[in-house]
């Protein structure tokens, strides 16, 4: 999921980290879902946090999963009495 080694924020760059949002954020963090590319400055201890966590619970980004597209089609049975 992660997609580079973090890289250090310059010094003089003052913001606040994304996950927690109480410290100063220390590094650029990128990830990939899928296709989705996500890029958040984090402190250092969020960026200890499990990347499933982080993704899930602090930016809301969930792993996708697709319903059953059959659940979606009609059933022989309706095809029958319809044809």
């Amino acid at each position: 999921m992660i997609v580079e080694t973090p890289k250090l924020l310059p010094e003089n760059v003052s913001m606040p980290c994304y996950a927690c949002g109480n410290e100063s954020a220390t590094h650029l963090c990128k990830y990939k879902m899928g296709e989705l590319s996500i890029q958040v400055c984090l402190c250092k201890a969020c960026m200890q946090m499990d990347t499933a966590q982080l993704l899930k619970n602090t930016i809301g980004i969930q792993e996708v999963s697709f319903p059953q597209v059959d659940r979606y089609l009609p059933s022989k049975k309706a095809v029958a009495v319809a044809g």
